[in-house]
């Protein structure tokens, strides 16, 4: 950005943050007025006013003088993506898709789409730019996978190493039932474990059912992580991660009966890859996205 370019730029964040920190009505020509084209597609006023309030939406801790220059920056970086993934042939998501894409993402932190339009009402905040911000996110990154996912490179050994990393950090509560088989003919025996399996419903209950039966003693191992939990059992774990029941050990005494009262996800090894390429490409998305930037023609008007 040369000395010019800067000094409009500066100016332009003057009136911004003006804008911003006054309780006066600003005329709605003003508002609107293109501040910079970045490759011919104009940012508005209004544009960054909106994006503005969004950021202090979400974070109201933000220096309100800083929040223009953040604004800014975000949507002269979203018009170079959008514009890049439409050139490339990348349709454009409609309305209805990105708010889908949105309600999926904020589901995941406990809210909706609907639920966050209702926080909206009443501000001054248009939810258009969080349409247009999550569109222009959306098409860059079928850009940047369609054009650079031959670049990514995950083998097995990064796809097992991710796996066992995310098992490091779970907790596991696992419940180990001792049955005593001795003096029971063979047929009593897997009759009694037939039908403590057959009737499992939670481990509470199981001490609730077994817990003063002579023959059974029942033991909880609460919040260990699978480094702390010993062979067999943390291999019968790893091959039944989503099973409570575990497939039972037998002696000639003693049937151990093995419960993973906390059954985890196990995630396939094509999901898992999927989130090793998207870390990868994120890595090139930046740098991609840095080179755009200084190729394009980002024209700041103070006029």
């Amino acid at each position: 950005m040369n000395n010019e370019s800067n000094y409009k730029y500066q100016i332009i964040i003057f009136i911004l943050s003006l804008i911003l920190l006054t309780n006066n009505s600003v005329k709605s020509e003003i508002i609107s007025k293109v501040i910079v084209l970045v490759d011919g597609i104009p940012i508005t006023l209004s544009d960054v006013k909106d994006r503005s309030l969004y950021l202090e939406f979400r974070n109201p801790d933000a220096q309100k003088d800083t929040l223009p220059k953040e604004a800014l920056k975000q949507l002269v970086d979203e018009a170079l993506m959008l514009d890049k993934a439409r050139e490339y042939g990348i349709s454009d998501y409609t309305d209805n898709e990105v708010i889908s894409s949105l309600d999926i993402s904020l589901k995941a932190q406990g809210i909706s789409y609907e639920g966050l339009s209702q926080e909206l009402e009443g501000t001054d905040i248009d939810p258009i730019t969080i349409i247009n911000q999550r569109r222009s996110y959306l098409q860059w990154n079928d850009y940047i996978r369609r054009k650079y996912r031959r670049l990514a490179n995950v083998t097995l050994e990064d796809i097992n190493q991710y796996r066992d990393n995310i098992l490091s950090k779970e907790l596991f509560h696992i419940q180990i039932l001792t049955i005593n088989i001795e003096g029971l003919e063979p047929k009593e025996s897997l009759f009694t474990l037939k039908n403590i399996e057959d009737n499992f419903q939670s481990c509470s209950q199981n001490l609730f059912l077994y817990k003063e039966v002579p023959n059974i003693v029942i033991k909880d191992k609460i919040d260990i992580s699978i480094s702390e939990i010993e062979e067999p059992l943390k291999s019968l774990i790893l091959f039944n991660l989503n099973n409570f029941l575990l497939p039972p050990q037998a002696s000639k005494k003693q049937i151990k009966l093995y419960i993973n009262c906390t059954p985890k996800q196990s995630l396939a090894n094509n999901a898992i890859e999927n989130i090793l390429v998207s870390e990868q490409l994120n890595l090139y998305s930046v740098k991609i996205l840095r080179d755009i930037k200084q190729d394009s023609s980002i024209e700041f008007k103070n006029r």
